[in-house]
């Protein structure tokens, strides 16, 4: 694949998304549909997406110009000769990426990413420590990574970058992904059970605190919704470990009335009915 487009003037400058597999079943990190992005070296790129299905097929689809698609450069040119993605994401499986991913219960995204542009370069975690050196950057991230919580109390992790070489396939290095969260651990035995705690005060006025127990760790998504069944706010979406915890709810700006609070781990939803006064 890497000769059919590096022959000529084209570069490879990689996007790859390997998530359909941990959907579907079969969580090894192998994907069944690769996308690889490739650019010409005129001054302004002409970008053509290449499509490699799990069948080995690939079909080219010329996107138009890096401006037409306000798609900011540089775009560094990689080695003509790299290892398979497939090997890239075997060594960050075998680093860590498959303890993350047990961790998780298998909900997650894996990207695998190189020759990162500009609007990429942008997240921290996904540029290496080394320019110069050619990596595959192996992404595993949490399905909820991308939601917002609350007022920050206590730092989780949403996900786990790990960094391939290219041209040999070792492992060079791992970095985590982090994202502050309201929920606060509650010391205490730990539970048997998942559970969801009466919130207190109840009614309430301003703010109310919402108890809940998870009996294993994995990823956990606590939201309150209004009689009409909108979702009305995110309190917690993260991956926690086993543990009793606290998360907060400022109703500011919401009407008076009855809410919703729905816990959601496990395999398990559990809902409490809360009163908001103000």
């Amino acid at each position: 694949m890497a000769g059919f487009m590096l022959g000529g003037t084209a570069n490879l400058v990689g996007i790859a998304s390997a998530s359909l597999p941990l959907i579907e079943g079969g969580p090894d990190g192998k994907a069944l549909l690769w996308l690889y992005f490739f650019t010409d070296n005129e001054a302004d790129p002409q970008l053509l997406l290449l499509v490699q299905g799990s069948s080995g097929t690939l079909l080219p689809l010329p996107l138009g110009t890096a401006s037409d698609l306000d798609i900011a450069g540089p775009f560094p040119a990689l080695p003509g000769s790299f290892v398979d993605t497939d090997v890239a994401v075997g060594a960050a499986e075998a680093g860590g990426g498959a303890d993350f991913r047990t961790a998780a219960n298998d909900e997650v995204l894996i990207v695998v990413l190189a020759g990162l542009f500009a609007p990429l370069s942008a997240v921290a975690e996904f540029v290496y420590d080394d320019p110069a050196t050619p990596v595959w950057v192996v992404a595993y991230l949490h399905l909820g990574y991308l939601d917002e919580t609350a007022s920050a109390k206590q730092e989780v992790e949403i996900g786990r970058v790990f960094y391939v070489d290219m041209q040999d396939g070792t492992l060079l290095g791992s970095r985590s992904m982090v994202r502050t969260t309201a929920v606060e651990p509650v010391a205490g035995e730990a539970p048997r059970l998942f559970a969801l705690g009466p919130n207190y005060p109840n009614p309430f006025r301003q703010e109310t605190a919402v108890p809940f127990a998870l009996a294993q760790s994995g990823p956990v998504v606590v939201e309150v919704f209004n009689l009409l069944g909108q979702r009305v706010a995110t309190l917690v979406d993260a991956v926690l470990p086993a543990g009793r915890y606290v998360v907060r709810w400022q109703a500011e700006g919401q009407p008076s009335g009855l809410y919703v609070v729905r816990l959601r781990a496990g395999g398990h939803q559990l809902s409490r009915v809360i009163l908001h006064q103000r």
